[in-house]
């Protein structure tokens, strides 16, 4: 438990520190540099109590090593503390915690953390940290977290934060953030946010301020300057309904709800969908649309598949600027359970097997949108 405490502390000292303005990832020439060091744990290595002031080709530290730098390779069983530039390889069964720029690779067990600029590759099982400009990938296992511009990838299993601009991929099991320009890709299993996407996000939830030259691809996506409009609409049914569709015109998501009659039984149902959007003209969209809605009634088991689904081809007049009629053809197929013994629609087609009711129809939708 106190190793755990201290190696928090380390790692949250790290986040405080200030990035270094210089970008340089060679050795500083005014420090001693040795060619060999050999550590135990401070001050017991071959550099004695001068440690933290001398650079080190080669370092390798039993427990926990401390330097001015690594001209190549440094390893450790449990962690490597270093107050200057890494150039090469850092590996530690725990942690790599580092005051300066790094090119190169670490790998550490747990946590990786570097306070100036990184070019190469960041491995750890739990977090990696980094607050300089970072080109390469990051991979980890819990989280990763750059603080500044980032050229390359993030992979890990629960989050990815970059503050700043990324032109690269991020790809996690559960939140990818970006709180600037997104040029490239996130992929999540859960939430996407950027402010200004030239991409693509493709997550549960979608989240941006501004998208081009892509799509948020997702079950709900939100863009401050895309696509967001309410409709009511009216069927053959019968079955009248109220929509919000969310997104961008390319593609949005659509969420249903709505209410009619089934052989004079009330029923209403919710549903959800897809869509996209056509400019025609000035005037004219042409939207369309696949929706599928889940049908209920007093007396019917809410585990039946009562589904109407619609694939529909609206076009859209502007009678305002925030104003559209519309209207359209649809095919509808209605698939319901005999207990709700429907009547709606004139089916072209109908399907019976022993525990529902497959109708195929052409029907019409008109509504107002705005």
């Amino acid at each position: 438990m106190k190793k755990i405490l201290i190696t928090a502390n380390l790692l949250l000292s790290s986040l405080l520190i200030n990035a270094q303005d210089t970008t340089s990832f060679e050795l500083d020439t005014t420090k001693k540099t040795m060619p060999f060091h050999l550590s135990y744990i401070y001050p017991l290595s071959t550099n004695g109590l001068q440690a933290h002031k001398i650079q080190n080709k080669v370092s390798v530290n039993i427990l926990v090593g401390v330097s001015a730098g690594v001209g190549s390779f440094e390893g450790a069983g449990f962690g490597n503390l270093t107050d200057g530039n890494v150039n090469g390889t850092q590996l530690a069964g725990f942690f790599n915690a580092n005051r300066g720029n790094v090119r190169g690779v670490q790998a550490a067990g747990f946590f990786n953390s570097v306070d100036g600029a990184f070019k190469g590759g960041q491995f750890a099982g739990f977090a990696n940290v980094n607050t300089g400009q970072f080109t390469g990938g990051q991979f980890a296992g819990f989280c990763n977290v750059n603080t500044s511009n980032m050229r390359g990838g993030q992979f890990s299993g629960f989050s990815n934060t970059v503050v700043g601009d990324l032109k690269g991929v991020q790809a996690s099991g559960f939140v990818n953030v970006v709180t600037d320009t997104l040029n490239g890709t996130q992929v999540s299993g859960f939430l996407n946010y950027a402010k200004h996407v030239k991409g693509f996000q493709i997550g549960v939830i979608n989240i941006n301020d501004t998208i081009s030259g892509g799509l948020p691809i997702g079950f709900f996506s939100y863009s401050k300057t895309g696509y967001h409009k309410f409709e009511v609409e009216g069927s053959n049914l019968p079955f009248a309904s109220v929509s919000f569709k969310t997104g961008v015109e390319k593609f949005y998501n659509i969420f249903t709800a709505g209410a009619g009659t089934s052989s004079n039984d009330f029923v209403w149902g919710a549903g959800y969908g897809i869509g996209t959007l056509f400019a025609l003209n000035n005037k004219l969209d042409m939207n369309i649309d696949i929706t599928s809605t889940q049908l209920y009634k007093e007396d019917i088991d809410i585990e039946k598949v009562n589904l109407i689904n619609k694939l529909k081809i609206n076009v859209a007049y502007s009678v305002t600027e925030n104003v559209q009629v519309y209207g359209g053809p649809s095919i509808d197929v209605l698939v319901h359970d005999k207990s709700l013994d429907s009547e709606m629609g004139n089916a072209l087609k109908e399907w019976d097997s022993p525990s529902a009711i497959t109708k195929l129809s052409i029907g019409f939708n008109a509504g107002i949108r705005f």
